[in-house]
């Protein structure tokens, strides 16, 4: 793993060249933080130092979905690969010693997948915006209340500055694989790392832009340091939330149970490995236990959701069963007039012909390429 100083270096040349790379008001974004860095800095971590004579100050910090519930709201996929990547190095050095290396090896990598098969099981969408409260305003965790202090150590060591900037520079983790994203670019079906954020996360967002210049976000998955998506949030003369709809950061509502959630859970029981010939196998044992009838509550409720923010043209992220039920519902919900219940949606559901919900919502699965499901 990159010590902190590389990874905080990494994670800065991820989201600028991302940025660069996207293009349009991305790109300008970027390029107003372009100029000499100095990585020499702890308060704050980085300084970059403009052409015009301002300098910019960013410290980093690390969100992710899969964390613990305790007050410093540590990352368990951090720690999974800190963990991993201490037993590669030990078998990497052993191996040319010893084949049987290779067995543990094997061993090693299949409790890996049931660790991170069992952080994902536990975890919710809510973890994200838990996990960037405790970063940004916890209480001996958080980096808001230290700010001041660090401009202040800015423009002390360069008074002679034409300008004296602060911002965030954020690295966010998350698994959100399963999930449909539905705004005003269509449909689609979100990949490890991909993170819409949440009320909650833009909320406190904003509220930590009011003292700062920019906010850098680097989205990563959970497992991996590829990044995936970025950011450059210019928080200057209240641009924070024109600057977040402009790169499509909008909040998002997440919509239906998932995992983590009181009524859906999915266990993993063991993960076994097997030698085929000359090369291993991961036999993956689990199962699912989930309260129908509350399964199916939540997911009209959230159908019923989907369609009140489709009618409004706001975004929203469903589950498979919410997505499903809103596309199967969503042509005919004309029907329903005035304010969108749930007793409305029950009714638009019953007055469908005999077998035509069945119909469309067994069409969903071939339109997304999910028959296997």
């Amino acid at each position: 793993m990159p010590d902190k100083k590389d990874r905080e270096l990494a994670v800065l040349s991820d989201v600028l060249d991302f940025c660069q790379r996207a293009g349009g008001y991305r790109k300008k974004a970027a390029a107003k933080l372009s100029g000499q860095l100095d990585s020499s800095w702890e308060r704050p971590d980085l300084v970059i130092g403009r052409h015009n004579g301002a300098v910019i100050g960013l410290e980093h910090f690390r969100v992710d979905h899969h964390v613990t519930k305790g007050r410093k709201a540590k990352s368990k996929a951090a720690r999974l690969c800190s963990d991993l990547e201490k037993r590669r190095q030990r078998i990497a050095a052993e191996i040319p010693k010893d084949p049987d290396a290779l067995d543990e090896a094997a061993a090693v990598i299949a409790r890996g997948f049931k660790a991170s098969m069992e952080n994902h099981e536990h975890a919710t969408v809510d973890h994200l915006a838990f996990s960037l409260d405790k970063r940004l305003f916890g209480e001996g965790t958080g980096h808001a209340m230290k700010m001041t202090e660090y401009r202040e150590n800015l423009k002390g060591h360069y008074d002679g500055a034409e300008q004296v900037e602060l911002g965030y520079l954020i690295e966010c983790h998350s698994d959100l694989r399963g999930l449909f994203l539905n705004n005003d670019r269509g449909v689609s079906c979100l990949e490890a790392g991909l993170c819409p954020l949440t009320p909650e996360m833009h909320g406190l967002l904003s509220k930590a832009s009011e003292d700062v210049d920019w906010i850098l976000i680097g989205f990563y998955p959970c497992l991996g340091l590829e990044i995936v998506d970025a950011a450059v949030i210019d928080c200057r003369h209240g641009m924070f939330g024109e600057s977040c709809r402009r790169q499509g950061l909008e909040p998002t509502e997440y919509l239906g149970a998932c995992h983590g959630d009181a009524h859906y859970r999915r266990a993993t029981k063991d993960v076994q490995v097997k030698t085929v010939g000359n090369s291993y196998e991961l036999q993956v044992e689990g199962d699912v236990s989930a309260d129908g009838a509350a399964m199916l509550g939540k997911s009209i409720i959230g159908a019923t959701r989907s369609i009140e923010l489709g009618r409004s043209a706001r975004p929203f992220v469903a589950t498979i069963p919410v997505q499903m039920l809103y596309e199967a519902l969503w042509p005919v919900s004309r029907r329903v007039r005035g304010e969108v219940t749930v007793d409305r949606v029950s009714e638009l559901m019953a007055s469908l012909p005999a077998g035509e919900l069945t119909r469309r919502l067994e069409a969903f699965g071939p339109r997304y390429g999910m028959e296997d499901r």
